[in-house]
C-alpha cells in the first residue's frame, strides 16, 4: 500500500492502467482524486475473522479512513 497525502491526483495512463496486489492508503487525507485505474484485488495474507467476526489481515485496494472529498 502506498501512502497518499492530501490534495493529490492519481490518474491511470492508458486504457489498460491497473494496480495488481497493491493499492493506496488515503487515510486522514482530503481532496484526493483517483481515476482511470483498474485494481486487481490484493491477496488476503491472514484470512479469518477476529473475536467480533470481522475479517482481519485483509488488504484492500483503497483504504480511506477519516478521508473527505475522495
Amino acid at each position: 500500500m502506498a501512502n497518499v497525502g492530501s490534495n493529490t491526483t492519481i490518474i491511470g495512463a492508458g486504457s489498460n492502467a491497473k494496480i495488481i496486489n497493491g493499492g493506496f492508503n488515503l487515510s486522514n487525507s482530503h481532496n484526493d482524486i483517483v481515476r482511470n485505474l483498474n485494481f486487481q484485488s490484493p491477496n488476503h495474507f491472514f484470512p479469518g475473522k477476529d473475536a467480533e467476526g470481522d475479517p482481519h489481515g485483509r488488504a484492500y485496494s483503497i483504504e480511506a479512513k477519516g478521508t473527505t472529498n475522495l
